[in-house]
């Protein structure tokens, strides 16, 4: 997804939308991204969005499984700390930038004995490495009755997604 025209740190929040590279039931750790022979995406999906009913080798997917998403975001230069903000998944996730883990929520498994699902809210710090971030996400939903489900990621400063979050904390209290 490509961002360099926009000022990340001053804008508002920007979701994370678009095309993401797919690999279904592979628990992909980035490592693997930067080898000469990366794997091969099983299919293309958009986030936020859900997989099931996604086709992959001539097969619909359902709601339960697991699958690593990848994306590159073109920043442009990027002049302060940027943050992302995992939100509303049901399931497990965990969260890479440029090869280091910085979300987690529960525990991602390739089987409903091995997974911990968690509904959580973080804000994590981004490290920006040049014009690009390579983000992997791996999710994994054997309980959530609605299905592979991933809601959107929102990048931006630090600051403004704190912010915003304790806003929107605040008006569920109130």
């Amino acid at each position: 997804i490509d961002l360099s025209r926009i000022d990340i740190i001053h804008s508002g929040p920007i979701r994370i939308n678009g095309q993401w590279a797919f690999y279904w039931k592979r628990l992909v750790p980035p490592d693997d991204f930067a080898g000469p022979h990366p794997p091969v995406a099983s299919a293309w999906l958009s986030l936020p969005g859900a997989w099931n009913g996604a086709m992959v080798a001539g097969k619909e997917l359902g709601g339960k499984g697991y699958a690593t998403f990848r994306l590159r975001v073109l920043t442009g230069p990027v002049h302060g700390d940027l943050a992302v903000r995992v939100r509303g998944f049901h399931s497990a996730c965990r969260l890479w930038a440029h090869g280091k883990l910085i979300a987690k929520n529960g525990v991602v498994g390739k089987s409903a004995s091995k997974e911990i699902p968690a509904q959580s809210i973080s804000i994590a710090r981004l490290p920006v490495h040049g014009r690009s971030i390579d983000l992997v996400l791996q999710v994994s939903n054997f309980h959530y009755h609605e299905g592979g489900v991933v809601s959107s990621l929102e990048l931006g400063s630090f600051e403004k997604l704190e912010a915003e979050q304790i806003m929107t904390w605040g008006l569920a209290l109130f």
